[in-house]
């Protein structure tokens, strides 16, 4: 939930509550607020290290969520005063611990997903992904409704009353203070019988990671990954400028638009646990990988004036979000199946992490692209001919790189569960390979992370290397 409305809303407050920031600034912002989600590994060695009072899961569970709060807290007292740059870190800092929470979620629910029966492993995994979006479609909904005020709108858009940004932070307070309560006081930890969950401490962690790199199945994953969420899945940010500077959607609007794209990634969930489970996993990548292509040319009708309507935009929008939910599956599926036991948060958060830091790479170099082709300062006072041919190019451009994406990195994944495991057997151990892995994690997240700083910042937000028009 809460989640769903910081990073929800973090763009749309960006355009009409911060109004002198630029395109690819508000483009941007969604990945530099939630950065936490790139560096889970980290955390996943802390918490598998150090076990306060013997206890593996819920002194991160609690902990990180009373923390989470104090930081909701601190953003609500202080909002009205902080430039765009100040609110965005404050609110990654928010990720930041909730991600402690997180990471020991997940590795709780891969243990569960061990006990499963073969023929259904990975519904439990799933199962939490739907629950998470679901409740982004709840943040969704409160967005439609109490955030749709003359504070946070276009002028002259949306209700005559709506919380402020302060208030919708207040709101969350005394919204999941008292949610969290309930769980926190169920939760059981797992028995650490016959020694299955020993404590292990960094440097072993360390070692583990870096011996499960050196299986060359792990490393088409992350390869597979790097194709699948940058190329294949390269967003068309065409939909930022439309929707944010063009067009000027209400909050009403993003809120329903950030519900459907919710509905399109629980579909794509659905979809592969009731059809897809034990089906050609390549197959299915490729016939969504161009649909959501085929889909994406839908905005030349927008660009070129045919209707420009903001409902009409919305259906275009969640499109892309379809293939997202059957590829995170995908991927689940997969470290589920190449986890080795006594450290499953650790392999889980592994792969997982360099797969968020591809999505943030995605939305960097996609913004990037948007440099070239001059799309970060349009707005509705310079929409002319010829920025609409400037951005039917990059939208064109941007479909034929998805395709190519699909049918260069298709064979570094796995068509089942039966392959990974002949991969996983069949891989060994080569050194050289877990250095390479390694080496290209590490500059991979250096580099989004590093880019999308930048292109939040007043001072460098303009830079042509980050997406802007040039200082």
């Amino acid at each position: 939930l809460c989640d769903g409305l910081i990073g929800g809303t973090v763009q749309s407050f960006c355009f009409y509550s911060w109004p002198d920031e630029d395109n690819n600034t508000c483009s941007v912002a969604g990945s530099v607020v939630r950065m936490a989600w790139s560096i889970k590994i980290f955390i996943a060695f802390f918490s598998e290290a150090y076990r306060p009072c013997g206890l593996r899961r819920k002194p991160y569970i609690v902990g990180g969520w009373a923390l989470a709060i104090a930081v909701l807290v601190v953003i609500a007292l202080s909002v009205e005063s902080l430039s765009f740059y100040e609110y965005a870190l404050l609110a990654a800092l928010f990720e930041f611990f909730m991600m402690f929470a997180e990471v020991s979620a997940d590795g709780y629910t891969v243990e569960l997903s061990r006990l499963e029966p073969l023929e259904r492993r990975g519904r439990i995994l799933a199962n939490g992904q739907m629950c998470r979006f679901t409740m982004n479609m709840v943040a969704g909904v409160v967005q439609c409704t109490l955030l749709n005020g003359p504070t946070t709108n276009p002028e002259g858009e949306g209700f005559g009353w709506g919380l402020t940004i302060a208030q919708m932070y207040w709101m969350m307070v005394l919204v999941v203070t008292p949610m969290l309560a309930v769980p926190f006081f169920f939760f059981r930890e797992r028995p650490a019988s016959g020694g299955a969950h020993g404590q292990v401490t960094v440097g072993e962690q360390l070692w583990m990671v870096w011996e499960v790199l050196h299986n060359v199945a792990a490393v088409f994953i992350m390869f597979w990954s790097l194709g699948s969420m940058v190329v294949a899945g390269l967003s068309n940010r065409v939909s930022i400028v439309m929707q944010g500077s063009i067009i000027q959607m209400s909050q009403l609007q993003y809120g329903v638009d950030n519900i459907t794209t919710y509905l399109a990634l629980c579909a794509g969930i659905a979809l592969f646990k009731r059809y897809l489970l034990n089906y050609n996993w390549r197959i299915t990548q490729v016939w969504t990988t161009c649909v959501v292509a085929s889909l994406n040319l839908l905005w030349l009708v927008a660009i070129y004036g045919v209707s420009r309507d903001p409902w009409f935009t919305i259906c275009i929008d969640g499109t892309e979000n379809f293939i997202q939910g059957i590829t995170q599956v995908m991927i689940s599926m997969a470290v589920l199946e190449i986890a080795p036991k006594n450290l499953e948060a650790t392999s889980y958060e592994l792969l997982i992490s360099v797969s968020n830091s591809f999505l943030t790479l995605n939305v960097v170099l996609s913004t990037q692209l948007m440099g070239a082709f001059r799309l970060s300062e349009l707005d509705d006072s310079n929409d002319d001919a010829d920025a609409n041919d400037r951005m039917a190019q990059y939208t064109l451009l941007v479909s034929a790189i998805n395709v190519f994406g699909v049918c260069l990195c298709i064979w570094l994944f796995p068509r089942d569960r039966k392959q990974c495991a002949e991969w996983k057997a069949w891989g060994g151990r080569r050194t050289w390979v877990a250095a390479v892995a390694l080496a290209f994690a590490a500059v991979t997240l250096a580099y989004s992370l590093t880019t999308s700083i930048l292109g939040t910042l007043e001072s460098t937000s303009c830079l042509q290397f980050v997406g802007g028009g040039g200082c």
